[in-house]
């Protein structure tokens, strides 16, 4: 199966086509509420509501994982991704770095254990890639997120810890 297939069995989103997998010791189960809780996704295209702003979609997804400090977490996301000024523009109208940073902000809203980004940055311009990298570095080392990133750019995967090739 290919890359997206399998980053999406791991998340719980699709069933395993043979064989198994383990995320903090437990089995991945395909609709796994207690896996979701500790796993963030974004994939690789735009996937959240373009006709929504920026902050009904962080609203939206926190109200689904039922976040205590609804406010004061969404307050932290945006000026955490830098996007205060942007938080009532709808999505669609966002140029496509701050798009990257909408859905990286919506894959932590419930401050998961870990972080599966499939190719977050394809497409994204230079400045934004690095920035876009200094959230992850941020994440991974003050917050203590693990990070199962995919990317063709070696430059992004000189930048991790672990490498595995597909």
């Amino acid at each position: 199966c290919g890359k997206t297939t399998t980053m999406k069995m791991l998340t719980g989103l699709l069933s395993p086509t043979s064989g198994s997998a383990k995320l903090f010791g437990e089995e991945v189960k395909d609709n796994s509420l207690q896996m979701k809780e500790k796993v963030g996704y974004m994939t690789q295209s735009f996937s959240l509501y373009n006709e929504l702003s920026i902050l009904e979609n962080l609203e939206l997804h926190a109200k689904l994982f039922h976040i205590k400090n609804q406010n004061q977490r969404l307050e932290y996301l945006l000026e955490k991704f830098s996007l205060k000024e942007y938080k009532n523009s709808f999505a669609k109208d966002l140029p496509l770095g701050i798009k990257q940073r909408l859905s990286l902000a919506v894959a932590v809203v419930h401050t998961p254990k870990m972080l599966i980004l499939d190719e977050p940055t394809s497409g994204v311009d230079p400045v934004s890639r690095d920035n876009f990298w200094k959230l992850l570095v941020d994440l991974s080392r003050n917050e203590n997120v693990t990070i199962f990133i995919s990317t063709h750019f070696m430059n992004e995967g000189e930048r991790c810890d672990r490498i595995s090739l597909m």
